[in-house]
């Protein structure tokens, strides 16, 4: 793929391919957690939902693979998996269980995988509004594109952006940590009001789109993968 496809690209499975060798398990899995959370309001299970959590929580490294297995054994059984819930080959034919459990998945490949392929059944057949598999499709790759950026380019913060008398990086954190992606457009008038002059930065910062966590632009800033 080049970087003129990959601006294009609309297809969430081509894009994960061709982070094969690009993308961090972090980051990996929290594109599982999203797709999860956007089918939230079909986890009417609080197992579901702590399922979820957990998974986002290890992405943040504030649970264990042991925390993360024990949450996903306890949904297997909502998800309908057969096989070994550990194992990588095992299935789940349940869609709205099969996606929390899938984001608990030791592999995170596969919890990426999976998460977005029944989180999108589920949307399909489970939510009213959001009846076109195609538009699920459209909406996960927009999540990969925030996430990983332009994987073509390498982005450079520069220091004098994170200084001690810039706001940058705790609006960054706060933004982060309380999931305030709404407040992108100010972080891209601190950036700019710091010294940054790279438009493709400022530009995704203001763009008038849904930023997730784990968006490449914060996650440069706070130095995470």
């Amino acid at each position: 793929m080049t970087e003129a496809e990959w601006r294009a690209c609309l297809s969430p499975e081509a894009m994960l391919h061709h982070l094969t060798d690009k993308a961090s398990p972090r980051k990996l899995r929290l594109y599982a957690v999203t797709c999860c959370h956007r089918i939230a309001p079909l986890l009417s299970d609080e197992r579901l939902k702590n399922a979820v959590e957990v998974s986002r929580r290890f992405a943040d490294g504030k649970a264990t693979m042991v925390e993360m297995q024990a949450a996903g054994q306890i949904v297997a059984g909502i998800a309908r998996v057969w096989g070994d819930p550990l194992s990588p080959i095992s299935r789940a034919t349940y869609a709205i269980g099969g996606a929390a459990w899938a984001a608990t998945r030791g592999s995170a490949w596969l919890a990426a995988w999976d998460a977005a392929w029944d989180a999108r059944m589920a949307a399909r057949d489970c939510l009213s509004d959001r009846t076109d598999w195609e538009s699920e499709r459209l909406w996960q790759a927009g999540v990969i594109k925030d996430l990983f950026g332009d994987p073509f380019r390498s982005v450079y913060i520069h220091p004098a952006w994170l200084s001690d008398s810039s706001p940058v990086v705790q609006l960054a954190r706060v933004i982060y940590n309380e999931d305030r992606y709404g407040d992108m457009p100010f972080l891209g008038d601190a950036l700019e009001e710091a010294g940054c002059p790279d438009p493709i930065i400022l530009d995704h910062c203001r763009a008038k789109l849904t930023h997730y966590r784990g968006c490449w632009i914060v996650d440069a800033i706070l130095g995470q993968r």
